[in-house]
Parts: C-alpha cells; sequence; structure tokens
C-alpha cells in the first residue's frame, strides 16, 4: 500500500480519536463533578437511576483508553499501540453484538414485563382522583393513555372491575374519544372509548426508536470494523518501516 495512503488513515485515526478522546474526557470530569456533588435525595427526585452515572462513568473512561491508544498509535506510529488499538475496539464490536443479541432474544420478555407493570399501574387506581376525573393523574398507565390515544393493557375491558369496583362505572377519560362529542363520560357501553391498546400502542412507539438505534449501531459497527482495518493497515506499515531502518 502507497505511503500516502497510509499517511491519510494515519491523520483521519489521530484526528476522529482525538475527537473521541475529548469527548470521553469531558464525560468522565461532568460524571465526576456529579457523582461527587449532587445530592443523593435530588437525584431520586430528578428521577435519576442509581447506577446510570456510574455506567456513563465507566463508558466514558474505555472510551478514553481507547482513543488514547489510537491517538498515540497514529501519531507515534507505533504498531505496538495500534495493535492495542484494534483489539479494544474489536472486543466493543464484539459486546455490541452480543448485546444486541440478548435484547432481540428477550423481546418477549420484555412485552410479559411490560404487560406486567400496567396491570400493575391499572390494578392501583382506587378513586376518580386515580384514574384523572376531575383531576391530572400521575399513574403511568393514565399517563400512557393520554399520549398514545389507547385504552387498556390489551383490552379496554381491562378497567371492567376497576371501573364497577371504585369508579361508579365509568372508564378514565383518557379512555374516550371525546372529539366530536359533547359527552364527556364513557363507560363499558360508549361508542367512543378507544379501540387501541397501550402495550401494543407503546411497543410500536418504541420499534421507531429501535430502528434508529439499530441504524446508528449498524453505522457504528461499520467505522469500528474500518478503525480495526485502517490500525492493522498502519500497524503492518510502521513495522515493515521499522524493520528496514
Amino acid at each position: 500500500m502507497s505511503g500516502c495512503t497510509v499517511k491519510t488513515m494515519k491523520y483521519i485515526t489521530f484526528f476522529i480519536n482525538f475527537l473521541i478522546f475529548i469527548g470521553s474526557l469531558a464525560l468522565v470530569i461532568a460524571c465526576g463533578l456529579q457523582k461527587a456533588h449532587v445530592d443523593p435525595a435530588l437525584a431520586e427526585a430528578m428521577k435519576i437511576p442509581s447506577g446510570s452515572v456510574t455506567f456513563l462513568l465507566v463508558f466514558a473512561s474505555f472510551g478514553l483508553v481507547i482513543s488514547f491508544f489510537g491517538c498515540c498509535g497514529a501519531i507515534n506510529e507505533s504498531p505496538c499501540m495500534l495493535g492495542t488499538f484494534a483489539t479494544l475496539v474489536a472486543i466493543c464490536l464484539l459486546v455490541q453484538i452480543v448485546c444486541a443479541g440478548i435484547i432481540i432474544s428477550y423481546k418477549n420478555t420484555f412485552i410479559d414485563g411490560l404487560n406486567d407493570e400496567l396491570f400493575k399501574d391499572l390494578n392501583s387506581v382506587k378513586n376518580n382522583t386515580d384514574a384523572g376525573i376531575g383531576d391530572n393523574s400521575t399513574n403511568p398507565l393514565i399517563v400512557l393513555q393520554e399520549h398514545l390515544h389507547c385504552c387498556g393493557v390489551n383490552a379496554s375491558s381491562n378497567w371492567d372491575h376497576v371501573s364497577k369496583e371504585f369508579l361508579d362505572g365509568q372508564y378514565p377519560p383518557t379512555c374516550c374519544d371525546f372529539t366530536g362529542t359533547t359527552v364527556q363520560t364513557c363507560n363499558a357501553e360508549s361508542k367512543n372509548i378507544y379501540n387501541k391498546t397501550c402495550s401494543h400502542e407503546f411497543v410500536e412507539a418504541v420499534k421507531g426508536g429501535v430502528v434508529v438505534i439499530g441504524a446508528f449501531g449498524i453505522i457504528l459497527a461499520l467505522v469500528q470494523v474500518l478503525a480495526i482495518v485502517f490500525a492493522c493497515v498502519m500497524a503492518k506499515s510502521f513495522k515493515r518501516d521499522y524493520d528496514v531502518v
């Protein structure tokens, strides 16, 4: 391979890894400051998962290490550091593939878990306030119904027992389509109940995000494969140059 091509690979590898290094360093500092100064009670109030900052810190630290070897290996023309860089990127790629496989294989488990949680939310409705009748409700299922225009977990009839026991036979207002009607309530016999179910609508909404994440993952994987190829080609070229010298 020509020296010009190898030089181009060298500077592309250095530039990209330098940007990753700066970004990772900033994320490490931000996560460190967050862990040091944010009150646990405030984090709880803001609904920040307890392990999320630690995960980001580990992720950023790993990115810092990889980009360090990429930068130094390219600019110093070090076959050893480039080999380490290629190995670490390959490990990242392998982990991504394994994670993708786990997510795909546990798709049905996710849906079952979602349904269980939504049924818990449904069964926690004990009065009009919980159901959002006359006041806003913080119940996750009620909020989901409001935004996705759906009713019930896997059927609108899921509300029947709650409606009869706690809501005077009425369904939550978020179950009712009031468009083009003056009726502001609905029950099991009403025609203005949303036909769509929340479990199905939520999964469909998530699919859009999964497609975007999947596309990003494929692009990232291609970049990683390219980085491994660049590193291997440069390491071989630099080693050959040193052997000649």
